[in-house]
């Protein structure tokens, strides 16, 4: 074979290598995204939770071995799930729920750490399915708008990311790769846009009134700082503060704010009425306080149906609808404050890009999702990927500075 030929079946092998790589790390992403309608179709949701927890086991226990440093922010994360699991051996006995709601979010952070010196393609494959999998799931809607399947037992329309309260978790740290992307190099514009739009559109159609208002806030942050003046990150995280306080003086004061309940009762979405929505989460918060203060270092856990009645007298729920509620009931202040310690390294992360435009807006994102957590839930390996950023974004900056528009050096 001459020199040339040799040179040309190299080239042959790299472009065939990149390409398998593109696919199996896309069949990857998918598996551990998972979307919603998947817990509706049992074959399906079997498949996907069996690759979930073979691909975690295999990436967690190649990190273990090969990795010399395991990433700080990954180990504060895994010492989460360990404590939460362990309340709920201790007092929940919803095992299940306590690996689900973790190991995947470990497995696919393992994996991204893993490939880290590919994280600039490995970004591009999750900013491409994510506007696969949000442009499909707006299809769904718009063709089936009472939905593509349906829960009657909880009168719940659901599309191809799940029901609407689901979609929140999926559109902003699918924004969040996009401002990555766009912040680094121009060309990825119009893909940002183009989730964008999708993004806004989904949500005024499906109407989950928590995204809707933090995709509100979003835009109307990002719009302030383009024409008016940009935000600090300590106002940002001292109106989180501020925000969970507010809900639980809510929580404690509701029956006596009529006002109040007068806006919600006016609030006409689909779904359920927003008024009855909102007093079953005050339900649960106080009766998580109540359990809180019996068990505050390392909480309950995740509480099966049996324990949960034996509890409390109100009805079964799986989750707090408010995420740092739900870390303070399953894993105590211990878990909470780690918690919150992540939220606080993934802002100061990005410090040295708030003097860049997209930077800022990459911080507005994160502070937006935040805001959604007061209200939902969302255990989903997508809200972790984006909460916990800091497994790996420093890779993403090695040998990139940025100058104060944003364009790199």
């Amino acid at each position: 074979m001459s020199g040339l030929e040799n040179r040309n079946y190299v080239t042959e092998r790299k472009k065939y290598s990149v390409v398998v790589d593109d696919i199996w790390f896309s069949i990857v992403i998918l598996i551990f995204l998972k979307p919603g309608i998947a817990d509706d179709i049992p074959i399906i949701d079997f498949i996907f939770n069996a690759g979930r927890v073979g691909l975690s086991i295999v990436y967690i226990g190649r990190m273990l071995i090969n990795k010399k440093r395991i990433n700080k922010d990954w180990l504060l994360l895994c010492v989460i799930s360990v404590i939460v699991l362990t309340s709920t051996f201790l007092v929940g006995k919803a095992y299940p729920k306590a690996l689900t709601h973790y190991f995947p979010s470990l497995g696919m952070l393992a994996f991204i750490s893993l490939n880290s010196r590919k994280i600039d393609r490995l970004l591009v494959l999750v900013e491409n399915l994510g506007i696969v999998l949000l442009t499909a799931n707006l299809i769904t809607v718009l063709l089936f708008p009472g939905g593509l399947l349906y829960r009657e037992a909880n009168n719940l329309k659901i599309w191809i990311l799940g029901q609407k309260q689901d979609i929140g978790g999926f559109i902003f740290p699918f924004l969040y790769v996009a401002l990555c992307l766009k912040h680094f190099d121009k060309k990825f514009s119009s893909k940002y846009w183009m989730i964008l739009i999708i993004s806004c559109v989904s949500a005024i159609l499906e109407q989950p009134l928590g995204t809707l208002i933090c995709l509100s806030l979003f835009l109307f942050l990002c719009f302030w700082d383009q024409y008016i003046l940009k935000f600090e990150k300590r106002l940002l995280i001292s109106i989180l503060i501020c925000g969970f306080i507010i809900t639980q003086y809510i929580c404690f004061n509701f029956e006596e704010m009529i006002w109040l309940q007068k806006i919600l009762s006016g609030i006409n979405l689909k779904g359920a009425s927003k008024l009855r929505t909102v007093n079953i989460r005050i339900e649960m918060w106080r009766f998580a306080w109540d359990t809180i203060a019996k068990y505050p270092l390392i909480g309950v856990g995740n509480l099966t149906v049996r324990n949960w009645s034996l509890m409390t007298k109100i009805g079964y729920h799986s989750i707090l609808d408010n995420m740092y509620m739900d870390m303070l009931f399953t894993g105590g202040l211990v878990s909470f404050f780690i918690f919150i310690l992540l939220i606080g390294r993934s802002f100061k992360m990005i410090r040295e890009l708030w003097k860049c435009r997209t930077g800022r807006q990459m911080g507005y994102c994160l502070f937006a999702l935040c805001i959604l957590l007061l209200e939902g839930c969302p255990y989903y390996p997508s809200v972790f990927f984006m909460l916990v950023s800091s497994v790996w974004f420093p890779y993403l900056m090695e040998g990139r500075v940025c100058d104060r528009d944003g364009d790199k050096k």
